[in-house]
Formats: C-alpha cells, sequence, structure tokens
C-alpha cells in the first residue's frame, strides 16, 4: 500500500441497505453510521477513510463516498447489513426496527493498514465490530464507539436492546462515546443526560455526546454543555446520531472547543433532520467566544 495511509479519521462499520417506513410509505434508502457521518467529515475538508464491509452487489453506492472526497476501503460479505425502520409517531423519536440482512463482523484481519488521529466505530448492532476489533483499533489511536452498536442486538428477525456484558470494558477503550439518551439510560440507570454521561465519562471516555428531544449535549473534561435541535420537520430522522457524533468529531478535530464543537452538530443535525439522506450542506464552526 502507498505511504500516504494516514488519515484525520477512520470510519469502520457496514453501509446498509436500510427501508424506512413512515406513515406506511416505504423507501429504500442508503444508511449506517460511516455512511451519513463521512458526508460532513468532508465538507470540513478532513482526510476520510471509510472501511465497510457489505455485498459486492451493492459496492456501486460506494462511488457516492469517494465523490464527497473518501477513500473507501470495503470488505465483501455474501450479503449487506439491512435495517427496516418504521417510525411509529409525528415525533419520530420511537421506531420499530426488523433486520433486513446482517454483513457480518469486521475483524482485525480484515482491517487495511490505515492509520489515523482519531477511529471512529459505527456498528449497527452488537457484533459487528466486536470487542477485539476495538481492542485492535484503541491499541493503534483513539476511538470513538456507539453505544446502540453495542446495546443492541438480532433477536430473530427482531432488533432489541438489552445490556451489553463487555460494557465497562468497552467504555475503558473508547475516548469518546455517543448515545441517545434511551442508550445512556439503559447503560448507567440514570434519565439525566447530565448525570448519565457523568456516569459514562467515569468509566474511561473523555468526551461523552447524548442526543435526546430537542437537544445535543457534550460532557467534557468534567463541564457540561447542551445544545438545541430546532429541526423545521423530522423527514430526515434517520442517521441523526451518526450526523451529530461524526459532525461533533470533525470540528474537534478542526480545534473547536467542545461547546463550539457541540453548537456547530447541533446545527448540521438540525439541518440533516428536515431531509432524507446524507447532510451535504456546510459544516459552519462558530468561533470560540471573545476574551473580555
Amino acid at each position: 500500500m502507498a505511504a500516504a495511509t494516514r488519515f484525520d479519521i477512520v470510519l469502520f462499520g457496514p453501509v446498509a441497505a436500510d427501508l424506512v417506513v413512515v406513515e406506511d410509505v416505504s423507501t429504500p434508502t442508503t444508511g449506517g453510521g460511516v455512511w451519513y457521518g463521512a458526508f460532513p467529515l468532508c465538507t470540513l475538508g478532513l482526510s476520510v477513510a471509510v472501511v465497510t464491509r457489505l455485498s459486492r452487489a451493492h459496492f456501486p453506492v460506494l462511488g457516492r463516498l469517494r465523490e464527497a472526497g473518501a477513500e473507501v476501503f470495503p470488505v465483501a460479505s455474501f450479503e449487506s447489513s439491512g435495517i427496516r425502520n418504521v417510525y411509529g409517531d409525528p415525533s419520530m423519536e420511537t421506531r420499530t426496527c426488523t433486520m433486513l440482512g446482517a454483513a457480518g463482523p469486521l475483524l482485525p484481519e480484515q482491517i487495511p493498514p490505515l492509520t489515523g488521529r482519531l477511529f471512529y466505530a459505527g456498528a449497527l448492532l452488537r457484533g459487528e465490530l466486536p470487542l477485539e476489533t476495538i481492542r485492535f483499533l484503541a491499541a493503534r489511536g483513539p476511538v470513538s464507539v456507539d453505544l446502540q452498536g453495542y446495546l443492541r442486538y438480532r433477536n430473530g428477525n427482531e432488533l432489541s436492546t438489552g445490556p451489553f456484558e463487555g460494557l465497562p470494558e468497552l467504555l475503558s477503550l473508547a475516548a469518546w462515546v455517543k448515545a441517545d439518551l434511551a442508550e445512556m439510560t439503559m447503560a448507567t440507570g440514570l434519565d439525566d443526560p447530565r448525570d448519565g454521561a457523568a456516569a459514562l465519562a467515569s468509566m474511561g471516555p473523555r468526551e461523552v455526546v447524548v442526543s435526546g428531544p430537542g437537544f445535543l449535549s457534550v460532557h467534557a473534561d468534567g463541564a457540561f454543555y447542551r445544545s438545541p435541535l430546532d429541526p423545521a420537520s423530522m423527514a430526515g430522522r434517520t442517521g441523526r446520531g451518526d450526523t451529530a457524533m461524526c459532525t461533533y468529531l470533525g470540528a474537534r478535530l478542526k480545534g473547536a472547543e467542545p461547546a463550539q464543537a457541540l453548537d456547530c452538530a447541533a446545527y448540521v443535525t438540525s439541518r440533516k433532520m428536515e431531509m432524507p439522506g446524507p447532510y451535504l450542506g456546510p459544516v459552519p464552526i462558530p468561533p470560540p467566544p471573545a476574551i473580555s
């Protein structure tokens, strides 16, 4: 491989062939954490690599990531991961998920020799990026983990959530963690985002981002920040969390402080939620407050 293998951020996880159902209207869509996360990172001008596992039949969709500026390293699988997301109320905060396919785990021996300032683990469900893979990545650089990929698991064709016995080790390996409010509560037993994020941070991560109805928050270096979400509609609800976390991480890589990175992520996430698909607009990083 060429010498230029170092990236600002390397994203790991499936690019999925999903189905979104809203008010009985079904829409096929490309999804997955690495899909929604890569576009705002590329817009920020960062060097981005995506290591993903999917069916060869779906390799053509990766062209959009390459066009955006990412380098893509696909691992062929028998089938692509896919989830049928059925939203049950106008807020689109609750959904029922069923499996359409599973690409299988991405293991250390399948990962190309890439280096990065940050590794993003964007699993959709338990087993896609197992602990052995997170250990492998954490030995090579700081890792960001989405709790969804460890609390959510396949139960036949249904998707369920439940405790993950490897959670203490996972948190000890992670420098950044993302969770939604329900995942945070499941992991900590706490329902307040300030308290829950602090509890997660006490187990290892230096920054914890929590998303919830109408807000994003971050616990960083002992401080807590919160930014409102103000979408005009919820048409693009799917992919909210991955867009938020990757935008936050991208802004941090560009030098923004946690509060400014959170404001950037809240703006981008709000605009993304107004339209299905990945966010393709500007990513404005607010300047730090003036020193009086």
